[in-house]
């Protein structure tokens, strides 16, 4: 688990779930039972997320709207993709291999602070953002 991960389950998953998930995610076998998980997956806090409208649905206008808001243009992937999970990507490239393919996946920009999050159903399409956390606070 780097920072990314660790980050994304403490600031944007539900606080009950919190330290269930970064157990699972801190060994190999508990990485598989979490990507599989993510296929139905109901823990993300949905105060911080917000729903991209649907005529911004695609690769090209999600990167934008992440760039707008301060993203860099590589990105830590938690997929439920076995291919590109736990990989650090160009941004464009991840977002090409993720919208609309089917697979629940986070994109995480900026650790516990910006988020690209896709739902495996059809067009469920997020940004999760908070501000930056200080020590010692949830």
């Amino acid at each position: 688990m780097n920072i990314h991960e660790r980050k994304l389950i403490q600031s944007f998953f539900v606080f009950e779930k919190r330290d269930r998930y970064l157990s699972l995610i801190s060994s190999p076998k508990g990485r598989i039972k979490f990507r599989r998980s993510l296929a139905h997956f109901k823990d993300v806090d949905l105060k911080y997320l917000i729903s991209i409208p649907g005529q911004f649905q695609n690769d090209k206008d999600i990167e934008s709207l992440l760039q707008n808001k301060g993203a860099p243009a590589m990105c830590h992937v938690i997929s439920e993709n076995s291919k590109i999970d736990g990989g650090t990507l160009p941004l464009a490239e991840a977002l090409s291999s993720v919208v609309g393919m089917g697979f629940s996946t986070f994109l995480s920009c900026i650790p516990g602070e910006l988020v690209y999050y896709e739902s495996g159903e059809v067009s469920s399409r997020f940004l999760c953002q908070r501000p930056a956390l200080k020590a010692g606070n949830d």
